[in-house]
């Protein structure tokens, strides 16, 4: 399945805007950056700007701030820890002196990082999506019963001193921050003392903090390009706080109460950056010459230092394949 993609070049100060499909923007960012570009020109629809309509997925390189930025992949949204070894591949080993990174609120990301207008509206004069509270965290959710290993998010709430703490089956606490105030009530129960979650593939994928004492909303997520103006409407009077995908941040805002295992699957991130290395899913043909990407790899985990507890053993599996 293809998905409408915005790639956007910047170089010597301006600015070509294109459409195309793709299946996944991930095997693009191992292209180097006059590829990239030969690619564009060789697929592209030319768009006079960022277009709402192309925001499925999306890549912009930009020569002149160096920096190659990207959304769109379920591997990438969805997997923190995937996303911080393939970042960190991509800086030292393909992209020396840019920075890459994953943008949790899409074409809004890419018009900040690029200094342009949003192309998302904040649909403020539409109605809100008021998905029915018993199915999220009432008798008919599954409120605080998921299993180990499930994606899912968190909310607290925070009163008289207090703290009630739940998890939700949902990959996206924003869906239900339509219900205001609404939502505190029903959650004013007992649920999790604490919440150490993964960030390898499962775990917390967005998470909200309802301070009550001090009427401060603060939320972050992987996936979401509404703006806070559009959540503000339902939280008259309340100071929302919008951290994007900065999850120890908002570890930080709850106290330590919940709080994030770093630890990575080396063995799974690296699976998944090979089969990146490939631009067509069905031909076997690799991007870069396969001796070459796995010296490339090898000198990169030589020095990835976050996590040399895992290293130790991957290293010499790689070393005696």
């Amino acid at each position: 399945m293809s998905y409408r993609a915005s790639i956007v070049i910047r170089e010597g100060g301006k600015s070509s805007f294109h459409g195309l499909s793709l299946y996944d923007p991930l095997p693009y960012l191992f292209l180097r950056p006059g590829q990239l570009k030969a690619f564009v020109d060789s697929t592209r629809f030319d768009l006079s700007g960022l277009n709402n309509v192309w925001s499925e997925t999306g890549i912009p390189m930009d020569a002149d701030g160096k920096q190659l930025l990207y959304f769109g992949s379920d591997n990438s949204t969805w997997e923190i820890g995937f996303r911080k070894v393939l970042d960190a591949f991509l800086e030292r080993s393909l992209w020396p002196g840019w920075n890459v990174r994953f943008c949790p609120r899409h074409l809004v990301d890419f018009a900040e990082a690029l200094g342009l207008e949003s192309p998302m509206t904040p649909w403020l004069g539409d109605a809100p999506d008021l998905y029915d509270l018993k199915y999220w965290i009432g008798g008919e959710s599954r409120l605080d019963s998921l299993n180990d290993g499930e994606i899912s998010s968190a909310i607290m709430v925070r009163k008289g001193g207090a703290h009630y703490l739940h998890t939700i089956d949902s990959m996206y606490v924003t869906d239900i921050l339509d219900h205001g105030e609404e939502l505190v009530a029903p959650l004013l129960k007992p649920g999790l003392d604490k919440l150490v979650s993964g960030v390898d593939g499962d775990g917390l994928c967005s998470s909200a903090l309802i301070d009550c004492d001090g009427r401060i909303l603060t939320y972050w997520y992987v996936d979401e390009d509404r703006p806070p103006e559009y959540f503000q409407r339902f939280w008259p009077g309340w100071e929302l706080v919008d951290i994007q995908d900065d999850y120890q941040a908002f570890s930080k805002a709850t106290g330590g109460i919940v709080t994030f295992d770093e630890s990575i699957d080396m063995e799974r991130a690296i699976a998944g950056i090979r089969a990146c290395n490939h631009i067509d899913i069905y031909d076997d043909k690799p991007t870069i010459p396969p001796e070459k990407f796995e010296s490339m790899l090898l000198s990169f985990l030589a020095g990835y230092q976050p996590c040399l507890a895992d290293l130790g053993s991957f290293l010499q599996g790689c070393l005696s394949s």
